[in-house]
């Protein structure tokens, strides 16, 4: 007797963790800075849920879907002189909306996006600014961020000082140029 089993058929390579960034900046400071990608980034969530209430009817009961709720938390290394760490805390506690890119280095986008990385862009605010450290690990700095609306998908642009502080950039084996960063 023979046995038919239905395999899932992939699509693509898994996607390692690291690969997958979250890039940050205050609203407010749009038109001064770019987005910064907070360093040293340990781990990354995103939690999209629904609740839906049960309604009766004569005919049996129905379930009514609510609004989406999306909640971005981070977690990083502290590191020293990192501004946009100030910048976090002040905009908690001035109830300062956040831009949040979710962006996969994985892979490149096609077409006019060739050099762009596919991203989910979020508005959001600070809900939980968490500093810990203990005597045996590094200092980190974990966040909590309420979204607003639904996420919109498109493709970003990372400069190469953004592209070196998600991903080891690619170096050459030649001597660099004195203008190249370490």
């Amino acid at each position: 007797m023979t046995k038919k089993i239905n395999l899932q058929v992939f699509a693509g390579d898994p996607i390692q963790g690291a690969k997958n960034i979250y890039v940050l900046r205050r609203l407010a400071d749009r038109t001064q800075e770019a987005a910064t990608v907070l360093a040293f980034q340990e781990e990354g969530t995103t939690t999209m849920s629904k609740d839906a209430d049960t309604v009766a009817t004569k005919d049996g009961t129905i379930r009514v879907p609510g609004a989406a709720e999306i909640e971005l938390s981070l977690t990083s290394i502290l590191t020293t002189g990192d501004p946009m760490i100030a910048k976090l805390k002040t905009a908690l506690l001035n109830g300062e909306v956040m831009e949040i890119w979710e962006v996969n280095t994985a892979e490149k986008g096609t077409g006019e996006n060739a050099d762009k990385y596919p991203a989910d862009y979020y508005r959001g605010y600070l809900t939980n600014y968490e500093k810990s450290s203990n005597s045996e690990d590094f200092a980190e700095l974990s966040l909590d961020i309420g979204v607003f609306g639904n996420p919109q998908s498109g493709y970003v642009t990372l400069s190469r000082e953004q592209e070196e502080a998600a991903l080891y950039a690619f170096a050459d084996v030649a001597k660099a140029a004195d203008t190249d960063t370490e």
